[in-house]
């Protein structure tokens, strides 16, 4: 018998069977001989899947690492992959390759080297990457010498100003100058500067007559300046607002009884005397008085009264020394004292009854009553003696007697 066979088969591209090459997927027959020279009609299920061709571009820096492979130039690079049925994947790159970009460069710089917000302060070699206009990595690397700026400190002191590097200063405060080291950086100095000002200063005094001021002596009233130096060296202008009271002298002329009391001072005869006294600003007041002394009279005399003594419309009624004064020409004093005897009048009394009438010391009282006649004592004083006098009448009558003898 003929025999009548089929197969399966996959490929990628075309199927090569027996010298026919089939492209495209289908089912193809093929006739044979069998050993016994009879029809073998064969047919290939024939399923084809196409390879696959791509390419891309690429652009890389230095290299294009491509599945384990690294290519260094600029080309057309192949590469053959399995697409999902086991076809060939062939791929196509091409790449074009741009280099990194190297570079240095030498500064020198004082105290700090800015590039590109990177601040380095130390000497060395630092290294930057930028990019190329192909944006490969463009190493740059900076050989960096740091020289510092020098910050130095002066502290000064003078008087009125102070003159530093052509520059005259005439206020306390800090000053900054920068120079130039010898690596061409910056000095800084710092002047810490003190500015001594003249002192002005200001004093009143008052004096009497004249005032000595630091081996000065001024006689008028006015204001005076001297400069002395200060604490710190500098001028000290002092000035002094001087106001002289002269001292005063005065005199009077005085005219006293006895004694003159000034001031607790006692000046008992006729001449100049002098004190001192302060004016209302502390000078002297040297004040003269003439004194004139008129002394006071002392008299006495002696007088012997009866009863009492008037005297100038004094009435004195006892034994003793009573003293009045007056004034003499000169309206002094003028002391008389009085040497008084007073003696008593006597005042005496008696009773006596009598006949018809009493008889006294030439005088005769007929009536009752009390009757007063003077005398004088043994001084010459009044001796007033009064006489009580009871006068019984005499009676008349008659009789006869006749009598013997």
């Amino acid at each position: 018998n003929s025999v009548t066979n089929a197969f399966d088969t996959t490929v990628c591209d075309s199927f090569v069977w027996n010298d026919s090459t089939y492209t495209t997927t289908g089912d193809f027959v093929q006739h044979f001989s069998t050993v016994h020279g009879c029809d073998s009609a064969v047919t290939a299920h024939v399923t084809v899947f196409n390879s696959v061709t791509n390419a891309f571009d690429t652009t890389v820096c230095d290299s294009f690492v491509w599945n384990d492979s690294t290519y260094t130039t600029t080309g057309d690079y192949l590469q053959h992959f399995a697409t999902v049925h086991g076809c060939d994947s062939a791929v196509t790159a091409h790449v074009t390759v741009y280099n990194s970009v190297t570079n240095a460069f030498d500064t020198t710089v004082c105290d700090s080297f800015v590039w590109n917000d990177s601040t380095y302060t130390m000497t060395g070699d630092y290294v930057q990457h930028f990019s190329t206009v192909h944006g490969c990595d463009s190493a740059v690397t900076a050989h960096v010498t740091v020289h510092y700026s020098d910050n130095t400190e002066d502290f000064a002191t003078n008087c009125y100003s102070y003159t530093w590097n052509g520059t005259i200063y005439t206020e306390t405060g800090d000053y900054t100058q920068t120079l130039t080291n010898i690596h061409g950086c910056d000095s800084v100095v710092t002047l810490h500067l003190t500015i001594n000002d003249t002192i002005f200063n200001q004093f009143g005094a008052e004096s009497c007559n004249s005032y000595t001021w630091n081996d000065s002596t001024y006689t008028a009233s006015g204001d005076y300046v001297q400069t002395f130096t200060s604490a710190n060296g500098c001028d000290s202008v002092v000035t002094l607002h001087l106001t002289i009271h002269p001292s005063v002298t005065n005199a009077f002329d005085t005219t006293v009884c006895d004694f003159f009391v000034w001031n607790d001072s006692t000046y008992t005869t006729t001449g100049d005397y002098v004190q001192l006294f302060a004016t209302i600003h502390g000078c002297d007041s040297t004040v003269t008085a003439h004194v004139t002394v008129f002394n006071s009279v002392t008299n006495t005399f002696d007088t012997t009264v009866c009863d009492s003594f008037v005297w100038n419309d004094s009435t004195y009624t006892s034994t003793g020394d009573y003293v009045q004064h007056f004034a003499t020409v000169h309206g002094c004093d003028s002391a008389v004292t009085a040497h008084v005897t007073v003696y008593n009048s006597v005042t005496n009394a008696f009773d006596t009854t009598v006949c018809d009438s009493f008889v006294w010391n030439d005088s005769t009282y007929t009536t009752t009553g009390d009757f007063v006649q003077h005398f004088a004592t043994v001084h010459g004083c009044d001796s007033a003696i009064t006489a009580h006098v009871t006068v019984f009448n005499s009676v008349t009558n008659a009789f006869d007697t006749t009598v013997c003898d």
